[in-house]
């Protein structure tokens, strides 16, 4: 799981990169975020059927996830993509641990804030 995370990291953080070439930050970071509300919640959907593991939880859930993983993502690759956006500079790597933290921090504010709200 956790090189799973670190591939999703540099593949966003990268996504969000090479966008904000072509478009306006913020619009880069909104693409980035969106597609995190779509792409790592379908992996989601294959671990019920898989076996793998499932979520029990009274809150809402769109297949067999709950909308507040959904969420959680969203927020999650938000974070990367602001990170990305505002602290990569090749070769500093004082930077680089600023994103680092504050990609980790996004991560875990959108996961309390998403379970705490819908979670229940």
């Amino acid at each position: 799981m956790p090189v799973g995370w670190w591939l999703m990291a540099v593949q966003f953080g990268y996504i969000a990169l090479r966008l904000a070439d072509r478009w306006p930050r913020w619009q880069a970071g909104a693409l980035v975020s969106a597609l995190g509300l779509g792409i790592p919640p379908w992996y989601e959907e294959f671990a019920a059927p898989a076996r793998a593991w499932h979520y029990v939880t009274s809150g809402p859930v769109l297949g067999h996830t709950p909308v507040w993983i959904i969420l959680t993502y969203g927020g999650c690759m938000l974070s990367i993509a602001l990170a990305a956006l505002e602290f990569y500079r090749p070769g500093h790597w004082t930077r680089a641990l600023l994103a680092g933290f504050l990609a980790a921090g996004g991560i875990m504010f959108s996961a309390v804030f998403w379970f705490s709200l819908l979670g229940q």
